[in-house]
């Protein structure tokens, strides 16, 4: 299932998208650091994989 990445914004502490999407295998792998805008607070921030968590979507019945 693909799903959404998600970091807390240092601004402002709320959970943020990323604007990345991906299966959970493909985070896994991640290395290295990757760039966003942060829609919460306009600002530019990077994010490495211990930062970031995928959003958990509901299992449809």
């Amino acid at each position: 299932m693909i799903q959404t990445v998600l970091i807390r914004c240092p601004e402002t502490g709320a959970a943020v998208s990323t604007v990345h999407r991906m299966r959970e295998t493909e985070f896994e792998a991640l290395t290295g650091e990757r760039a966003f805008r942060c829609p919460r607070c306009r600002e530019v921030h990077t994010w490495k994989k211990e930062d970031a968590w995928q959003e958990k979507t509901p299992a449809v019945a």
